[in-house]
């Protein structure tokens, strides 16, 4: 049986079937009609090449056009918007941010640095004097017209004593009685440091004339600041021997009474007692004297036989051994 548009299949000589028969080849024709409905897809560089060819306009009017185009029919214009030009063509916002926050930092961070190396205090001129044996945190200078009186000392070791500004925890001030000199060769001034026999003899009633004569030229006195402000003096001696006969002569409560205005000593000795008691701090002999309370009242050692210290307190003299061993500044 044929049904009609189906071809009828093919049997063999036993009436077999073999399938349907197969189709005839394609022609030309066929192809064409085919490939003609794909349609063809149309690019911006097709046109161009079109225009070019048909219209003979250039390129770059083509471009003009188009952007002429786009502007009219208020579509994303050339050129990056304002956030994406901002900070030489950052592209991005985030990009942008970023630039802007890195510029402030920066900004910030220069006017800090600034405000620290300007408002930073120069280190304070100390005078040769007072770095002689020691190295110290801050010098206070006393100007000195004429011969030193008692007055004149005790009111500057007063002042020192009860000093709280611009000193810090653990720092050594000297107190400098300075003269001013002028040279004739350079016409220039120098500060000169008074004597320790000249500040010994104006504050000192008992002291034996040959003890200032005994020590050597330098010395210093200032304060140690731990919880208080506690003084000192470092002198070097001449003779070791005659400074330490001088201050066994001179006693126990004389010597507490007489150095007095210069350590704002308050308490004194009974005055029967006229001698100092032997201790031993840091493997080194100690002399100390007490009040009546068994409280101590005044060191002195020598420290070695070309030092001699006197201080109030034993945490101030144990400083004073630490700086004696390293005279430069050191970090701690």
């Amino acid at each position: 049986m044929v049904v009609a548009g189906i071809p009828e299949e093919a049997t063999d000589a036993e009436g077999v079937s073999n399938g349907p028969p197969p189709l005839p080849p394609p022609t030309d024709e066929s192809v064409q009609k085919n490939v003609s409905a794909i349609p063809t897809l149309r690019t911006y560089k097709g046109d161009v090449a079109e225009a070019v060819q048909k219209k003979k306009e250039t390129v770059s009017s083509i471009f003009s056009a188009e952007e002429a185009r786009r502007g009219a029919t208020g579509a994303v214009r050339s050129g990056a918007p304002l956030e994406e030009s901002f900070l030489l063509g950052f592209r991005t916002k985030t990009s942008a941010f970023a630039a802007l926050f890195g510029a402030c930092a920066f900004l910030v961070g220069g006017g800090l640095a600034l405000f620290y190396f300007l408002g930073k205090d120069a280190e304070p001129l100390i005078t040769p004097a007072a770095r002689a044996l020691i190295f110290v945190d801050k010098e206070v200078k006393i100007p000195v017209v004429g011969t030193l009186d008692k007055a004149t000392v005790s009111r500057a070791a007063q002042e020192l004593l009860t000093k709280k500004e611009n000193v810090s925890f653990n720092d050594i001030v000297a107190l400098s009685f300075v003269r001013e000199r002028r040279i004739a060769e350079t016409d220039e001034t120098v500060e000169d440091v008074a004597p320790i026999d000249e500040i010994l003899t104006a504050v000192t009633l008992r002291m034996p004339p040959g003890f200032p004569r005994s020590l050597g030229k330098d010395y210093l006195y200032g304060i140690h600041s731990v919880v208080e402000n506690h003084p000192f003096l470092i002198v070097k001696t001449a003779s070791y021997e005659n400074t330490f006969g001088y201050l066994f002569q001179w006693g126990g409560f004389q010597v507490v009474a007489d150095l007095a205005p210069l350590f704002g000593i308050t308490r004194f000795p009974p005055p029967e007692v006229n001698d100092f008691t032997d201790i031993l701090i840091k493997n080194r002999d100690v002399r100390v004297i007490y009040d009546s309370a068994l409280v101590p009242i005044f060191y002195y050692s020598f420290v070695d036989r070309e030092t001699l210290v006197f201080t109030t307190d034993r945490t101030t003299f144990d400083e004073i051994l630490n700086r004696l061993a390293t005279p430069k500044r050191t970090v701690r």
